[in-house]
């Protein structure tokens, strides 16, 4: 027995020797299999991270583009609002400026005219014309005296005065 004994404690300790060179094996099987899940790991991680910053990248610079298209388009509705009020803010100065200048320049017909009237008046000592269903007359101002055989009245009440009969020969 005690063969078997000692070869039982043979057998034993070769079995965790050979337990123990396992066992180390394993380990270093493990560890390197570790260390390349662990590389394939970090350059998976590595190309997704380079993916999704070149497919952000990407993303930015197309929102650029249209954010750019989109200022563009609207500076350009913009800037056609803006002309077309000061077009229509000059047209209509203009109109207001030419209708003053034709209004100032009636103005000072019609004061010339007035200058001139009473030029006339002042010449013709108030005698007026005037046209009728009953013939021509010159109406004479009032106070002067007339050749009674002569003598025609226009107007009634107050406004009545006297007048010469124009007749043509």
């Amino acid at each position: 027995m005690s063969n078997l004994l000692n070869s039982a404690k043979v057998f034993s300790a070769k079995s965790n020797a050979h337990l123990g060179d396992t066992e180390n094996m394993l380990k270093h099987a493990f560890s390197e299999h570790e260390k390349s899940v662990s590389e394939a790991l970090s350059l998976s991680e590595r190309t997704m991270r380079n993916a999704i910053d070149a497919h952000g990248q990407s993303l930015n610079s197309l929102l650029d583009t249209h954010q750019r298209n989109a200022l563009r388009l609207v500076s350009k509705t913009w800037i056609g609002v803006i002309l077309s009020l000061l077009l229509i803010f000059a047209v209509s100065w203009s109109a207001l400026w030419y209708t003053g200048r034709l209004i100032s320049q009636n103005v000072a017909e019609i004061q010339a005219q007035n200058v001139t009237l009473s030029k006339l008046e002042a010449k013709t000592w108030g005698i007026e014309f005037q046209d009728g269903a009953k013939g021509r007359f010159l109406v004479l101002p009032k106070g002067t005296t007339v050749d009674a055989e002569r003598s025609w009245t226009v107007g009634e009440g107050k406004a009545k005065r006297r007048a010469v009969k124009l007749e043509q020969e």
